[in-house]
C-alpha cells in the first residue's frame, strides 16, 4: 500500500477507484459468529437488567460468563426455531444455531465497503494521497478461491 501511495503521490494526474471485496465462503462464517457473539451478549444484558443485576453498559463491555452461554444458545435456539434444542450436546447446539442464522446480504456489503474505506483511509491518511484522488466504487460480493479476499482497484487519469 505504502508503493501505491508513492506511485499516486508521484504521479499527480492519477486517481485511483477502489472496490471493497467480501467472499461469501470466506467471511460469512466469521459474520454469523460475530452476529452470534452480538446476539449472546444481547441477551445477557436484558437478563442482568430485567433481574436489577446490573444496569445497561455498551454491549462492548458485556462479557457472558461461560457456564451461561448454553443456557444463552439454547434461547436463542428457540428463538430462531431450532426442534430439539434440549437433547443435544452444547457443541451441537452451537453448530445447530450458527447453521439457522440467515445469511445477511447487507452485512456482506457492509464488510465490504469497510475494506474499501479503510484502504482509501490507508492511502489518505499514511501515504498523504489527496483524498479527491481516490474514489469509492461498488463493493462486490463473490466466491473466491484461496484463503484471501481480494478488493479491486484500478487506476485512472483525471
Amino acid at each position: 500500500m505504502n508503493t501505491l501511495g508513492s506511485a499516486l503521490n508521484e504521479r499527480p494526474g492519477l486517481m485511483l477507484e477502489v472496490s471493497g471485496g467480501a467472499d461469501r465462503l470466506a467471511d460469512w462464517p466469521l459474520l454469523q459468529s460475530q452476529q452470534l457473539e452480538t446476539t449472546l451478549k444481547r441477551l445477557w444484558q436484558v437478563q442482568q437488567v430485567e433481574s436489577g443485576e446490573t444496569t445497561v453498559d455498551a454491549l462492548e463491555q458485556v462479557l457472558v460468563p461461560a457456564d451461561e452461554r448454553p443456557v444463552l444458545l439454547r434461547e436463542y435456539g428457540r428463538q430462531l426455531q431450532i426442534t430439539e434444542i434440549d437433547s443435544v450436546s452444547d457443541d451441537e447446539l452451537l453448530a445447530a444455531v450458527l447453521a439457522a442464522i440467515p445469511y445477511d446480504e447487507t452485512a456482506m456489503y457492509q464488510l465490504a465497503q469497510q475494506r474499501a474505506r479503510s484502504i482509501k483511509d490507508f492511502l489518505v491518511d499514511q501515504a498523504e494521497v489527496p483524498a479527491e484522488r481516490v474514489y469509492l466504487m461498488s463493493s462486490i460480493i463473490g466466491e473466491q478461491a484461496g484463503d484471501r479476499v481480494d478488493s479491486p482497484m484500478s487506476l485512472g487519469a483525471l
